[in-house]
């Protein structure tokens, strides 16, 4: 059991909209005259559910399963922690390394292989741009960065929580 002062909600997909604010009166999304204020700082949340005289927050999570809707009720003080490493490996060179981050930025230059592999297996958003040399000239001014992390999620060694399933 979990006590209501140390929950929080998480709706994926679209449960908020599925189970919420379909089927309960208790649900008060963000943008409602009546959103208590306590809670109007925090810009991650979606709405929260009154449980007689306590106010949970729900926060909406979109998964890459995004044919199943969840709704997790968790123990906020037992949900554990992530641990952030260095992106690199051993022996990576540190220059490209920005705190807990590595960072590449690659310039889309003439004749670079860069350029090659995207003229060769051109992505839809670059057809767009029209013939080959509209498609250079737009690759040129801009660059591909890719950003690099490495991190754990742990469990805490007490975890408490529960799922539901939500139907369509």
């Amino acid at each position: 059991m979990i006590k209501t002062s140390k929950i929080i909600i998480i709706a994926t997909n679209r449960a908020v909209w599925n189970f919420f604010d379909r089927r309960s009166g208790n649900y008060i999304p963000k943008w409602r005259g009546d959103f208590p204020q306590e809670f109007a700082s925090d810009e991650m949340i979606e709405g929260v559910y009154k449980y007689k005289r306590t106010y949970i927050p729900v926060y909406e999570l979109y998964t890459q399963d995004s044919d199943q809707s969840k709704i997790y009720i968790l123990d906020k003080t037992k949900i554990g922690k992530f641990i952030q490493y260095s992106p690199l490996n051993k022996g990576e060179s540190k220059e490209f390394r920005l705190e807990n981050f590595m960072v590449s930025v690659q310039p889309f230059e003439q004749d670079s292989d860069l350029m090659k592999e995207f003229l060769q297996k051109t992505p839809e958003w670059l057809k767009e741009e029209g013939a080959q040399d509209k498609q250079i000239e737009y690759l040129r001014e801009r660059v591909l960065i890719h950003v690099y992390e490495r991190y754990e999620f742990q469990l805490h060694k007490n975890f408490l929580g529960y799922s539901l399933v939500v139907e369509r």
